[in-house]
């Protein structure tokens, strides 16, 4: 006949050893995860020096002794892991760089987002935007290196320029109801 919890957990404290170990989360009361120690259900406060959300089937490291135990750590997490202030909030890499990265993707969300760089390289393999309008300005040179280019306008098409010039090595087609020339 097996121990009962209370028994496994009054030999833990009466022992007074420290325990350290991995364990898994077998249920929440509120945010507190109750782990499994020798066959028992005990408490372990959270002592992260982050915010984290346990989820039941987490593997946690825990650290106690008697009727005290701690999460010191994650090992294995199935949950989300949410960093949340009130206010602002500046993130700074001091004589080094800031790299976000994710396996499955990054997302920024925001109800206005500002990039301001002295230089901005952006690599893809494919990039897909969408606007209701888009405006850009560009002081002194647009260059366009494209394999092909297609553009498709449902409305008007007015280009404007002091000078221009198109240039093919092969046919030039102008195909309209009306061309009006000068």
């Amino acid at each position: 006949m097996s121990a009962s919890p209370a028994r496994i957990i009054e030999t833990i404290a009466s022992n007074d050893q420290t325990f350290l170990g991995p364990v898994s989360v077998v249920r929440l009361v509120g945010s507190t995860p109750l782990v499994s120690i020798a066959g028992a259900e005990v408490r372990a406060e959270m002592a992260l020096a982050y915010p984290y959300q346990p989820q039941v089937g987490d593997e946690l490291l825990v650290i106690g002794r008697g009727d005290s135990y701690y999460v010191i750590g994650v090992l294995r997490a199935t949950g989300e892991v949410s960093l949340r202030f009130v206010g602002d909030v500046r993130l700074h890499a001091v004589a080094g760089k800031l790299e976000l990265a994710g396996d499955e993707g990054v997302r920024v969300r925001g109800k206005s987002i500002e990039l301001a760089a002295r230089k901005l390289q952006m690599m893809a393999d494919s990039v897909k935007q969408q606007a209701n309008a888009w405006y850009q300005r560009v002081r002194d040179t647009l260059d366009v290196h494209a394999g092909d280019k297609r553009e498709l306008v449902d409305g008007d098409l007015s280009v404007r320029a002091d000078r221009a010039s198109t240039l093919t090595r092969g046919v030039v087609t102008i195909n309209g109801k009306e061309v009006h020339l000068g």
